[in-house]
Parts: C-alpha cells; sequence; structure tokens
C-alpha cells in the first residue's frame, strides 16, 4: 500500500522550480557593486528601487543564476533590521517557478502550514511577483519564490 502511495504522489504534476538568485544584504550598495564587479569581472545591472520591500537591488549574471545585492531604503526595512542585527552576507535564496500560477503556490504552501510572510504574492524586482517563506521553516534560511507573472 505504501509503494501505490508514492508512485501516485510521484505522478502528481508539481511545480517546475529553479534557482534564480542568491540576496546579499550589504550597507552600502554602491560600494558592493564596486566590489563584486572586481570579483565577478561582470557589471553590475542598474540599480532598481523595490518600494514594497523597502530596497535598492542590482544583479549580477552567472549563467542560470544570478547574484542581488540589497541595500534597505527605510530602518523598518527587513534588509536593513538583518544588518542592523549583527548579521551580514546571505540574505535569502530565490526560488524561480516557470510555468505556473504562484497564487496557487502561496496557498498550497500555507495549506500545508508553512509560514508564508503577507497574504499573498506582492510586486518584486522587474515584472516579478513574490512572496517569501519564513526562515524558522528552512533552517534560518529565508526562501522567497518568484514568478514573472504580473498582479
Amino acid at each position: 500500500m505504501k509503494d501505490a502511495r508514492a508512485r501516485k504522489t510521484s505522478k502528481r504534476k508539481l511545480p517546475r522550480l529553479r534557482l534564480d538568485h542568491v540576496g546579499i544584504a550589504v550597507p552600502d550598495l554602491e560600494e558592493a557593486r564596486r566590489r563584486f564587479e572586481k570579483i565577478l569581472r561582470s557589471p553590475a545591472s542598474p540599480v532598481e528601487e523595490v518600494p514594497s520591500e523597502r530596497v535598492k537591488v542590482s544583479f549580477f549574471e552567472l549563467g542560470d543564476a544570478r547574484i542581488e545585492l540589497l541595500e534597505g531604503t527605510a530602518p523598518e526595512s527587513p534588509v536593513r533590521k538583518f544588518l542592523d542585527s549583527g548579521r551580514s552576507g546571505v540574505h535569502h535564496l530565490s526560488i524561480r517557478l516557470e510555468g505556473g500560477d504562484i497564487g496557487a503556490l502561496f496557498d498550497e504552501l500555507s495549506a500545508l502550514g508553512l509560514p508564508v510572510i503577507g497574504d499573498g504574492p506582492r510586486e518584486g524586482s522587474g515584472s516579478s511577483r513574490v512572496f517569501f517563506i519564513h526562515p524558522r521553516a528552512a533552517d534560518g534560511v529565508l526562501i522567497e519564490f518568484s514568478s514573472e507573472e504580473t498582479a
């Protein structure tokens, strides 16, 4: 019976997910951009402000994934709070949902009892829609899910 359930579960269509980027919290975005340009031997993307997250961001393309540098734009910004708490470096992992409904994924993970942050997906950088899973659910790592869907 156990094998039959396992086969049935494995046939269910799961969302296609891939690593999109690693977010790194920095106190000064311009300084960090200059350092990472030297390290990665690559230019950074233009700086973009994401008001919904109270951050400025810039990306480095690395094949199929990216590095995102984030600077908080307000004292209550989660990135500013992260840095003010004495932590630094990797802030989050971003997982891209390809060809799926990010709202449905939010609802599914919430229904599983995972601690989602907020009431649903919201506007992220570029044309993305995003939501987050609280770090307590993933061994201290903030997980961002993103999709190219528009609101």
